[in-house]
């Protein structure tokens, strides 16, 4: 369809005048615009689609008509048709074949089997779109039974209908059923749940089953078959018979309309019909109710069965009607009482508080039963419960003391029914006039020091009735720094302990009560506000409440570049403006660069360069949050930031190369030498695996995990062997060394070490050219003399940089391990030196032995503090024992060495008489309170000394200790009293 318009002429009403005016004409264009093709759809009627044959028809005998439309098309209206095909899919057996245009199914002149019913399954196509759809037709040869226009029937009935006047033509039930026992149970058999009259073509079972199951004669028994030759040729659905009636089929409940297919009249008849409440006009098939039902009083479903007969050949069919009963409303709500009254009813009753309960009922059912209240009055309002309740403040000085109103009960049918009863209500008087408070809202300020017995406000309220009024505060003064005087009104700050002010406003709720001397069931009262501003000093510092968390989410990658972000520290000020205003800033030690940068608004901490984690595994921060006022305070937090490992670093063996002499003869599965890597990363990074290049035949084989090359095959067939030795860590870094291994016969062979494995412990503080050991080998061959060599290390534990060396003892063919730099256990605590023995021969064999150095600890480092100067402050008038600042020391020694304890040193000026510090934690704590007008700042030296003798040289068995200066200031104002 393409796109029309169509136009539209308007006229606007002209206005009442005693002047004749002409309308004013609009033209209205509507475009209606095609939403897409519709889909083809059958138009035959009744379904399943059922048509008879003359068994003796002659060719070409109309049988059926098919027929299609657009599913959207207006069946009523000229419209275009498409163009469709009709063709025959299968069936028939050749007796039957459709016409292609005119869809007309017609006998083809093959004989007909009588009784034989054909399922015809033919098809329509659309030409221009192609669209098909398809269908069966069910042909009899011979007689069919009635066919009724629907399967089943749902209707909908609702009570108080009229019964219809019954005539001769009714029939209420069958003679020979008996229509005992309750059918309110039987279920719907139909989807279609609208009332079905005359002219209603719903269906409520669309199946495509063939047949008639119903039929009460035979096709074949003795009946008028004059249809040969001129069935009902298309699929026309008006029913066969005469279908005039008495009865006014309009006022009936339903028209249940049959087809007869051999043109016959047809007989309506009840099978099942409980309770006689229906008839059926045996003509027409308009079925009616004999008399009136009431929903409230009877069964609300009522399964029928209705059959109908064809004259002279007396097939029949028969169907189910459900009729449900449906409700309508015909009740009106009822009061329980006309008139409710309730009497002493309090005019102080609170607004909302229950005052007595109305009660309706309504016998309908469903929305029709459910009731809403409602009152005619704007003093009181009635629940969903019909609980009435003030909706103001009640009067007893209104006329006659009380009030009355209607109460309306409405139900929600549709149209609503309403009842209604009379509500009286009396009141009792009381002490009704409250206090009244000579200003609405009290403001006043304080300063946030203010002292005790500080005025801070008067209140006064009078009582209309002439009664005494006392005064309470009631709210606002839950730390009670305000004190009322029940009488006079008269408001101050409390006198002990001092009051403690904080925030910038008190809410004080006062409420004045009258004494009731005018009488009343209660004394009344009235309250007012009495708002109290505070001016805020600076006298709390920042503090950082997540402080003890920072330490465990602060980390850094190391080698990333600069400006990462590590953390965001938040510190709280409960001051006030400035006062509570924060800063952050980072204390460190002068000259030196802590790595880390904050934000001085947002608290967020950066990195300022790249970090390596084999150099610095962590680093302690001390983040300050300083406030902006006049006289700022300040708070610190320490931070330690964790430096994560990255896979920077390759595995390194111990040694640069790995040489060795095994015997012809040793046995397979001998483990014989060690190779050992180091990797300075972390974790799974660290991790190493060991493997062998691969060598053929692979006479060794070295463990993964350990390291240990043992011999894997028979040795005796080669006198060499030269492989490489992989480590590989975790990262899939690697590096390699080589591998030689000399094989020996059973007569030559290398030095022979008194022992296999050295050990020996020193200090770290051994001297240079210490010797810490002496070494033997001999060799079992004529020439006895040996050289010795230390192996090359590629570690600072095997040697790299050199810290031994070797000295050869000519005289008894030994060496000595000697010290060749200093040595430092904090770098490293423990060596593993590889010593190399060769004879001197024609073929010179060599063997080798391990020596490991274990390093101790000494106290050589001095306890450091993070800063060199601690800046900190107090409140004026702090009490002793207040906590100002924390140091902190790091000593890099172990054990006892490192164990740091804190003091305050004294000096001429005395200053540090007034402060003591934890020796253990490094808090600084005052000993006094401070007057600012007397002194305004102190200056503390504090010392860190480790825990025993020092070795560093000039200390003469002192421990080590280092100084530092905290400088404490006082703020200019009081504080906060506990």
């Amino acid at each position: 369809m393409k796109e029309q318009s169509l136009s539209l002429m308007t006229a606007k009403k002209a206005p009442a005048s005693p002047r004749i005016l002409r309308p004013e004409w609009y033209t209205v264009r509507i475009s209606l615009v095609p939403s897409g093709p519709a889909p083809l759809h059958w138009t035959m009627f009744p379904f399943p689609y059922l048509s008879v044959v003359s068994p003796d028809a002659r060719a070409g005998t109309e049988v059926y008509r098919l027929s299609v439309r657009d599913q959207d098309q207006d069946p009523g209206r000229d419209q275009h048709v498409p163009q469709v095909h009709f063709s025959l899919l299968e069936g028939g057996d050749g007796c039957l074949e459709v016409e292609r245009l005119s869809g007309l199914v017609k006998t083809t002149g093959a004989p007909l089997s009588p009784g034989l019913e054909y399922e015809l399954k033919v098809q329509a196509e659309e030409a221009e779109r192609g669209e098909v759809i398809s269908a069966s037709v069910w042909i009899l040869a011979g007689l069919r039974a009635p066919q009724f226009t629907n399967q089943s029937y749902v209707l909908r009935v609702e009570e108080n209908t009229a019964p219809t006047h019954t005539c001769s033509g009714d029939a209420s039930s069958s003679g020979d059923i008996s229509s005992s026992g309750d059918t309110s149970s039987l279920g719907d058999t139909s989807s279609s749940e609208d009332t079905i009259r005359s002219g209603d073509t719903s269906s409520s079972e669309n199946t495509s089953s063939s047949g008639d199951t119903s039929s009460s004669g035979d096709t074949s028994s003795s009946g008028d078959t004059s249809s040969s030759g001129d069935t009902s040729s298309s699929g026309d659905t008006s029913s066969s018979g005469d279908t005039s009636s008495s009865e006014d089929t309009s006022s009936s409940v339903a028209l249940l309309e049959a087809v007869s297919f051999q043109r016959r009249p047809l007989t309506y008849v009840l099978l099942l019909n409980p309770g006689n409440l229906f008839s059926v006009n045996q003509e027409s098939g308009a079925l009616s109710l004999t008399r009136s039902v009431d929903y409230e009083s009877g069964h609300h479903i009522h399964a029928l069965q209705v059959r109908v007969t064809e004259e002279h050949t007396r097939l029949s069919t028969v169907t189910e009607v459900v009729v449900h009963i449906t409700d309508v409303n015909d009740c009106t709500p009822e009061f329980v009482q006309s008139i409710f009254t309730i009497d002493n009813v309090p005019e102080t009753l609170s607004p909302g508080t229950s005052v007595l309960q109305v009660l309706a009922r309504d016998c309908d059912s469903g929305l029709n039963s459910d009731l809403s209240y409602s009152v005619l009055s704007e003093d009181f309002s009635v629940s969903a419960l019909g609980v009435l309740s003030p909706a103001r403040r009640l009067d007893f000085e209104r006329p006659n003391h009380g009030y009355e109103f209607i109460v309306i009960a409405e139900d929600s049918g549709s149209p609503p029914r309403t009842g209604s009863a009379s509500i009286r209500i009396r009141l009792h008087n009381s002490n009704d006039e409250t206090p009244v408070f000579s200003q609405d809202i009290y403001r006043t300020f304080l300063s946030e020091d203010a002292g005790p017995d500080t005025l801070v406000a008067i209140v006064h309220a009078h009582d209309p009735d002439g009664d005494g009024v006392t005064y309470a505060i009631t709210g606002g003064n839950e730390e009670r720094n305000f004190l009322l005087d029940k009488n006079r009104g008269v408001i101050t700050l409390r006198r002990s302990p001092a009051p403690a002010l904080s925030g910038s406003e008190y809410i004080l709720n006062v409420t004045a009560t009258d004494d009731n001397a005018s009488g009343g069931p209660h004394p009344l009262s009235s309250s007012t506000q009495v708002l109290v501003g505070i001016n805020d000093i600076n006298n709390n510092k920042p503090v950082f409440t997540e402080c003890p968390q920072y330490s465990a989410r602060a980390h850094v990658l190391e080698n990333q570049p600069a400006s990462v972000s590590v953390l965001q520290v938040q510190a709280q000020d409960a001051d006030l403006g400035l006062n509570g205003d924060v800063r952050y800033g980072l204390m460190h030690r002068h000259g030196q660069d802590p790595g880390f940068s904050i934000d001085t608004i947002t608290g967020v901490i950066t990195t300022t360069k790249t970090f390596d984690r084999e150099r610095e595994r962590e680093l302690s921060v001390s983040v300050t949050a300083t406030d902006r006022g006049e006289e700022p305070l300040m708070g610190i937090c320490l931070v330690t930031i964790t430096v994560r490992d990255q896979n920077d670093n390759t595995p390194r063996f111990e040694n640069s190369r790995y040489q060795h002499f095994l015997r012809e003869d040793t046995p397979v599965g001998t483990s014989f030498l060690r190779a050992a890597a180091h990797d300075d990363d972390q974790g799974s990074n660290a991790a190493i695996t060991y493997s062998l290049t691969n060598h053929s035949p692979a006479y060794l084989g070295v463990n993964p995990t350990t390291g240990w090359i043992y011999v894997r095959q028979p040795i005796s067939q080669t006198s060499r062997i030269t492989q490489q030795v992989v480590a590989t860590d975790g990262g899939n870094r690697s590096s390699s060394v080589e591998l030689s291994v000399t094989i020996t016969n059973l007569h030559n062979q290398p030095p022979l070490w008194e022992r296999s494995q050295y050990y020996t412990t020193i200090p770290e503080n051994t001297a240079r050219d210490h010797k810490i050991l002496t070494i033997r080998a001999t060799s079992p061959l004529g020439d006895p003399r040996v050289t010795y060599n230390l192996e090359e290390g590629l570690v600072p534990e095997t040697n790299l940089p050199v810290h031994f060396y070797l000295k050869p003892n000519r005289s008894d063919g030994s060496a000595s391990v000697l010290v060749a730099e200093n040595l430092d256990y904090e770098t490293t605590s423990f060596y593993t030196l590889r010593v190399r023995v060769q004879n001197v021969a024609a073929v010179p064999l060599a063997s080798f032995t391990t020596i490991y150095v274990n390093i101790t600890d000494v106290n050589d480092n001095v306890p450091f503090f993070q800063s060199s100067t601690y800046e900190a402050t107090v409140p004026e008038g702090a009490e002793g024992g207040t906590t100002v600042v924390q140091v902190t020391a790091t000593d890099l020694d172990s054990g006892p060495h490192g164990v740091v304890r804190y003091s305050l040193l004294g000096d001429d000026s005395g200053d540090s008489q007034f402060f003591w510090i934890d020796p253990v934690a490094g808090s600084i704590l005052t000993r006094a309170s401070f007057d600012r007008e007397q002194k305004s700042s102190y200056l503390l030296e504090v010392q860190s000394q480790d825990g025993t003798e020092s070795a560093r040289p000039g200390q003469q068995g002192l421990p080590n200790t280092e100084e530092t200066f905290s400088y404490e200031s006082k703020s200019s104002f009081k504080p906060e009293v506990p």
